[in-house]
């Protein structure tokens, strides 16, 4: 496996948390479908910029 391959595997699993932490009903329920994407999309971006890993949510959401 290449270094850069679990770089990758890391952010991908990021990403995947985040998203499933967007999916709320109120969020869900809120947002057109464009706009939920552009709203989920935007959310990612913050948490991946600015979410300091003590506060990480736990592992198995």
């Amino acid at each position: 496996m290449k270094k850069n391959d679990s770089k990758t595997d890391g952010l991908k699993n990021l990403i995947a948390i985040y998203r499933k932490a967007f999916h709320l009903p109120e969020n869900i329920n809120h947002y057109s479908d464009q706009d939920f994407k552009n709203a989920e999309r935007q959310f990612i971006k913050f948490m991946l910029q600015n979410r300091e890993l003590s506060n990480a949510p736990p592992r198995h959401l």
